[in-house]
């Protein structure tokens, strides 16, 4: 307990923070790089394994067993009883949680390349493939997931969201992408913008007629998508760490900042830098932590629960209380 307490001192003395407190972390020998939540579970993706965490008692966390996979699992999405995992060349893997402590895999099909990252919307499931772009699946039946038809991107698709009609692709070194999806069957591209050679589109969501796309160490950019004909970056945001993974809650956007930790931004602020005529984002900040460097809390993706974010580092699973 003597250990754990001073863990949390040293990031409040060292570290730098604002509305945000460390609360607890589960060590991991292996980097985690995905996290998705189902009640008081937290799923988190690594290296050849899917771990299981209990974080009902958010300063006291437990772990079902260990699910040994082959590859490398990124993204992950629970939907209903299921979770879905992006398994790098294995695939697409679907286990069954409805007993955290039981789950294990129920189905595995290939992907065309290599499965990087995932969004469902209904009984579709788009995959961010690789080089091979984006592959949908049907997965009404999640014990028999359906290859239905798929889309190959001008890049290497990173990160997905699928909102409406609208399919909005992290594309790698072709930036972002954006796709119709109204027939899943006849998937066509409607836009795309590249930053340049010397950036790699990794995540990217969607609000209100904005595109918001995390581009490792080149930052945060934010594109208007109101006229899909004519999309263009409007305002970035450039911090410390790297742009690795976004997660939207109502009007505030969570970033996964790398070797910056988190940051959190009101994106009434960002649009209200944009009407002054800002290129660059400087006083959305709500609420950020970063632990010492010593500590080596590397952050790849992060979601919110309730007033904790919950994030997958390379060194585990880290729990904050937020108060934004």
């Amino acid at each position: 307990m003597l250990f754990f307490i001073i863990l949390q001192t040293d990031s409040l003395r060292f570290g730098d923070s604002l509305n945000i407190k460390f609360v607890s972390r589960w060590k991991s020998l292996k980097p985690i790089v995905g996290i998705d939540v189902k009640g008081n579970y937290a799923y988190l993706s690594s290296l050849k394994s899917i771990y299981i965490i209990d974080f009902s008692e958010v300063k006291q966390l437990g772990a079902a067993p260990e699910i040994k996979l082959e590859g490398m699992p990124v993204g992950l999405k629970v939907s209903g009883n299921y979770l879905y995992v992006a398994g790098g060349k294995e695939g697409l893997i679907v286990i069954d949680i409805t007993d955290p402590y039981t789950a294990q895999v129920v189905s595995q099909v290939p992907s065309r390349d290599s499965a990087v990252f995932l969004d469902i919307r209904e009984n579709y499931l788009f995959l961010a493939d690789a080089e091979a772009g984006i592959t949908i699946y049907d997965i009404s039946n999640p014990k028999q997931p359906k290859m239905v038809s798929f889309f190959d991107t001008p890049g290497f698709a990173r990160g997905i969201h699928v909102v409406g009609n609208y399919a909005y692709v992290a594309d790698g070194p072709a930036g972002l992408v954006v796709l119709d999806i109204s027939n899943i069957k006849n998937i066509k591209m409607l836009n795309s913008y590249s930053l340049g050679d010397t950036t790699f589109a990794i995540a990217v969501r969607y609000h209100n007629n904005r595109a918001y796309l995390a581009v490792g160490k080149n930052g945060l950019y934010v594109f208007d998508v109101s006229n899909i004909k004519d999309i263009k970056p409007i305002i970035r945001y450039v911090g410390i760490g790297e742009a690795l993974g976004l997660y939207l809650r109502g009007n505030y956007l969570h970033l996964a900042a790398g070797k910056g930790g988190i940051r959190v931004f009101d994106l009434d602020r960002v649009e209200n830098e944009f009407r002054l005529g800002r290129k660059t984002i400087l006083e959305s900040e709500v609420a950020r932590y970063r632990a010492p460097e010593y500590n080596n809390d590397v952050i790849f993706d992060l979601i919110v629960q309730g007033n904790y974010i919950l994030s997958a580092s390379r060194n585990g699973l880290i729990i904050y209380a937020n108060s934004y």
